[in-house]
């Protein structure tokens, strides 16, 4: 007994009601089927409705200003903003927020926020059960419908997985959403979880940044007519690299007669065939329960988080299963960010076509904070440093120093020791760009600009590497004499144009060979206290003191940095 809750002093945590209704939930999962299970003796399986995700291992993320950049559209009269692909955001896969959009509420490019759905309708597939059938006419590029489920981690993916295995569950609904999370429809989620797979697909996933989360959209990569089969290219998306292939039931001229083999490493062996269709029990929707999308984590499912592992109950369910011995090839593994940088990238994993520039900048929106994320984040600026040529100035017309920035941004609040060699080799890639100063000074999100980062950021950073690098960067592109003394920068002064008297006094100065002749009017800076040279006459004595001051003003005269 928790000696904590033995008095009645401290409050429990839950109420009586919701400790009855978890209860009576339990009691009726043992006793009977439960979501995603078969009713005995009918033919039909029940699966809950939701309007967007379920977050299960962790809370829902919120909007941070560091993370947002502001596009630079402008709202047509009559019309609506953010509305073609010229838009910045829209260009890297990333929805605008209306407090930070030009366009405000009449963006365009908000369709996951405010649920922009095509018409579907759910039917039989023939052979391969159910499938999504278009309810009217798309047009390539329109957003179809997004993938909702729980968003899980890696290790409740491997106890739901053989939970339906157990239970003989023919299909999986899991989706790959970034590197180590996934979004599981099994038992709850929307009707695009009867997407079915096609070697030659109308359909095509796209990962898209909303309100600071990743989510999954489904867009139409061909015209569609109303009643046609919705289908995408399961590849990495829907298998894991442990998954045997399965036979592919799709009826394609160029069907590859299996699918889920992603790489090298996947094995041959094939599934079973599939039972009949007559064998497939019929899909009942449950309404949606808005619990289940306004509080990410039951008061249960909190109890048990905080609990350490060694004092958590095993599953009764179904044990963790024990991971099976594999051969040393079968080991290497492969990031969904390096996969797709391979569909773009030549053997020496540069860019090579205008395609391929896109393609790296939205698979930043793959990586953050986490450790798990900081090889394909190294990958990804690999890239950058290994492409040369016109590709470099494309990406800097495509606003690449957005993604460093938020690259900046997010290692910079990350603790480990492992992100210092990506904020070293950041400023590697800043190197190899092609930039400008008005580049550098563009960048911004919507707290900060890119050179207000550096200097709040690196500038105090613990790793005097670090530190090192951040100086040498401000001083190349801005030098000393352009920065004030509370460090902010600030534009050069404008050069004082010259006197007439000062004119004259130069001209004479070289006709007679003495050196410098000082103006009354306007005498030149250090040599105040020097006594003009007679015609002819030896040049006067020269103080080291105002030696140094003409040196330091050539210097900024000539935008060198100060090297006193």
């Amino acid at each position: 007994t928790d000696q904590r809750y033995a008095s009645c002093a401290v409050a429990q945590e839950c109420s009586e009601e919701e400790i009855d209704a978890e209860m009576q939930r339990a009691e009726g999962a043992l006793q009977g089927p439960g979501l995603g299970e078969g009713v005995p003796g009918h033919t039909s399986y029940r699966w809950q409705m939701l309007r967007r995700n379920n977050f299960v291992h962790r809370e829902r993320r919120t909007v941070r200003a560091c993370d947002v950049f502001e596009c630079e559209c402008r709202l047509p009269p009559g019309g609506c903003g953010c509305a073609s692909a010229a838009c910045a955001n829209r260009m890297v896969y990333v929805e605008c927020i209306s407090e930070y959009c030009p366009c405000g509420e009449v963006c365009g490019n908000q369709r996951f926020q405010k649920g922009q759905h095509a018409k579907t309708e759910v039917k039989r597939a023939g052979r391969k059960g159910f499938g999504l059938m278009a309810g009217e006419d798309l047009r390539p590029g329109q957003f179809v419908i997004e993938y909702v489920g729980d968003i899980i981690d890696e290790e409740e993916y491997a106890v739901r997985k053989a939970a339906y295995l157990e239970r003989g569950q023919r299909h999986f609904y899991f989706m790959s959403l970034q590197a180590g999370e996934f979004i599981d429809a099994c038992e709850r989620g929307n009707t695009s979880r009867f997407f079915n797979h096609s070697c030659d697909p109308n359909c095509e996933v796209q990962k898209w940044t909303v309100g600071g989360e990743m989510c999954i959209g489904m867009f139409a990569l061909r015209d569609i007519r109303a009643g046609e089969e919705l289908t995408f290219d399961y590849n990495f998306e829907r298998f894991s690299q442990d998954d045997k292939p399965m036979r592919c039931y799709c009826g394609a001229a160029n069907c590859r007669g299996m699918l889920g083999a992603i790489n090298e490493f996947a094995s041959l062996q094939v599934e079973e065939e599939a039972p009949p269709d007559e064998q497939e029990p019929e899909p009942v929707m449950l309404p949606e329960d808005p619990r289940a999308a306004e509080a990410p984590l039951s008061p249960l499912v909190r109890r048990r988080a905080r609990k350490p592992a060694s004092a958590r109950a095993p599953r009764a369910s179904v044990p963790k299963p024990r991971p099976a011995a594999k051969p040393a090839a079968a080991k290497a593994r492969i990031s969904e960010v390096e996969y797709l940088l391979r569909q773009v990238c030549n053997s020496s994993m540069a860019v090579v076509q205008p395609e391929g520039v896109h393609t790296v900048l939205r698979l930043f929106n793959l990586v953050d904070d986490r450790a798990a994320t900081t090889r394909d984040l190294s990958i990804l600026l690999d890239t950058l440093l290994q492409t040369h040529g016109h590709m470099l100035q494309e990406f800097v017309k495509c606003m690449v120093l957005r993604q460093l920035h938020k690259t900046i941004t997010q290692s910079s609040a990350s603790d480990g020791p492992t992100r210092v060699p990506i904020l070293r080799k950041t400023f590697d890639v800043f190197d190899h760009l092609p930039l400008t100063k008005m580049h550098l000074l563009a960048t911004k999100n919507a707290q900060e600009t890119l050179l207000e980062t550096i200097k709040r950021v690196l500038l105090q950073h613990r790793d005097t590497g670090l530190r090192l690098r951040a100086r040498a960067f401000l001083e190349k592109w801005f030098p000393r004499p352009s920065r004030r003394s509370d460090g902010l920068l600030r534009e050069p002064p404008l050069p004082v144009p010259s006197t007439p008297t000062q004119e004259q006094g130069r001209a004479g100065a070289m006709q007679a060979g003495a050196g410098f002749v000082r103006s009354a009017a306007a005498p030149s800076r250090g040599f105040a206290h020097h006594q003009q040279p007679a015609a002819g006459g030896p040049p006067g004595p020269r103080d080291p003191a105002a030696m140094e001051d003409r040196l330091l003003a050539a210097a900024g005269a000539r935008g060198e940095p100060d090297r006193a």
